[in-house]
């Protein structure tokens, strides 16, 4: 009676549990440095300060300026959902990586209550979310898990619709989508795999004769999804669009021919993909895919399994794109790692399923089962590993660069560099990044003063903003503090 009841709490209230567990996982490194990763970036050292800072300006009586950087312009919503934390619980660094996991946790709850997918939301967490990358950058202050997060709840959302041809579920899915992408613009490519799906669900309910309800609803979702693009054109784009293509133009390197493209996939499948950090993942996927194949082939699969597969195999397809980048930092990979996490959790959770509640329980099913529970058992101890070796390895560098600016730079005036912004989390003062040629750089020391200024010792963070401009800093400075975080060598210069 007391396993009976043990085994049917955990069925009810597991999910639920493994969410807070997680959760609790992400609170050590709520103030520590971000973690180098293989590809090069500085990605969360300076990125979790540039993304914020604008609106970090405004709270300190500095004014919003959206043209400061290219920031706020294509992450208008991500500046908007810290305006509120920051205002009641102050600009700190914490605060901003808590309420980052805030609206993490948010549509993953909303997904565990959703019963028929308690199996895959606990696969997910036990595995997607506890990899390593996906793992740190759900408490950093960016905005790329939390899009990815929203994605798995709108794909809910949308099944959901496919089950019960609800108008609301549709509406949900199509508003969490849109959501997405003013989040952060970039992710307008994903709006391909939403109107897809939907296709494939007018062709199902055309088939059942149920078509002129079906295609009354697709009509509802494009006409709202066109509303808001247009809308999102004439109010946020056309006006700036002198500046988009200023940033475009200076801050991307897209490729130039089909042959350019080919080579650059190649090579970022060879050195990123097939990398120590990402190989066991990339392996893994294609293991976990060739059995979810298998399975929707040769046994009797869910209605939910058939169709977040077919979202997963559109998401990891649509985000095969980036490979043709000469450029990847990680971030760009999050979405592309949260699909392929999703697709192997979801084999799992269904192979489980197939072995225990079908009534045709033949040995190759067992064998099947535990076939893909071996595999993911490595994956998971893998992931255990990668995770004891984050907390082990905290560093908190920048937490002392931060008091140390607080300490001795004056609360008045201007702090300048792309460092600025994660090192200054601690006080009032305005910060502008900046980059040669680019952003800034022609201000400095005309129309701005700064009274300090952070950057690396061969200035590569702006591309030799002020040597390029014949600005000696050594020579306009009181004094310099030098510090290493992470693998850059940087100096805070505190000007005369």
């Amino acid at each position: 009676m007391t396993i009976e009841f043990l085994f049917d709490w955990l069925k009810k209230y597991g999910v639920y549990l493994l969410l807070i567990c997680l959760l609790i996982l992400h609170l050590p490194f709520l103030t520590c440095d971000p973690v180098l990763n293989f590809c090069g970036s500085r990605g969360p050292f300076t990125d979790e300060g540039f993304y914020l800072f604008q609106i970090r300006n405004y709270l300190n009586g500095h004014g919003f300026n959206l043209y400061a950087s290219d920031a706020a312009l294509k992450t208008p919503l991500f500046s908007l959902f810290f305006l509120l934390p920051f205002k009641i619980f102050g600009i700190h660094l914490y605060i901003a990586r808590a309420f980052a996991l805030l609206f993490c946790f948010a549509p993953l709850m909303l997904v565990a209550n959703r019963g028929k997918l308690k199996a895959l939301m606990s696969a997910m967490l036990l595995l997607g979310l506890s990899q390593t990358f996906l793992f740190q950058y759900t408490h950093y202050a960016m905005a790329e898990m939390i899009a990815c997060c929203w994605i798995f709840c709108g794909l809910v959302f949308l099944f959901r619709y496919y089950e019960e041809a609800l108008l609301r579920d549709l509406l949900s899915a199509c508003v969490i989508f849109l959501l997405v992408f003013l989040l952060k613009i970039q992710f307008a490519y994903f709006l391909l795999i939403p109107v897809v799906l939907l296709i494939g669900i007018c062709i199902v309910r055309y088939k059942s004769g149920h078509h002129k309800k079906a295609f009354l609803h697709f009509f509802y979702f494009t006409a709202l999804t066109g509303l808001v693009l247009v809308l999102f054109y004439m109010i946020w784009y056309h006006p700036r669009q002198a500046f988009f293509r200023y940033i475009v133009l200076k801050h991307y390197d897209f490729p130039t021919s089909w042959s350019d493209a080919w080579t650059n996939v190649k090579f970022n499948y060879e050195h990123i993909l097939l990398n120590d950090d990402l190989r066991v993942i990339t392996y893994s996927s294609y293991f976990f895919l060739f059995i979810g194949v298998t399975m929707l082939l040769f046994f009797r699969t869910s209605r939910e399994f058939k169709f977040i597969f077919a979202a997963c195999i559109l998401w990891v397809g649509i985000e095969t794109h980036k490979l043709s980048f000469s450029y990847i930092p990680i971030r760009y990979l999050l979405p592309m790692l949260f699909a392929a996490m999703l697709l192997i959790s979801l084999v799992v959770s269904e192979s489980v399923r197939i072995a225990f509640r079908s009534s045709n329980r033949t040995m190759f099913k067992y064998l099947l089962m535990f076939i893909v529970l071996g595999v993911s058992f490595n994956l998971g101890l893998e992931n255990s590993r990668q995770l004891k070796s984050l907390v082990c390895g905290r560093t908190y560098i920048m937490k002392e660069l931060n008091s140390y600016i607080k300490s001795t730079i004056p609360g008045q005036g201007i702090i300048v560099g792309n460092w600025a912004p994660s090192l200054t989390w601690e006080v009032p003062n305005e910060t502008m990044v900046v980059a040669s040629h680019f952003l800034n750089d022609e201000k400095m020391f005309t129309t701005v003063q700064p009274v300090a200024i952070v950057t690396e010792e061969d200035e590569a963070d702006s591309d030799g903003a002020f040597k390029n401009r014949g600005i000696d800093l050594g020579a306009r400075s009181d004094s310099i503090r030098h510090a290493k975080v992470g693998r850059w060598q940087l100096e805070i210069c505190r000007i005369r």
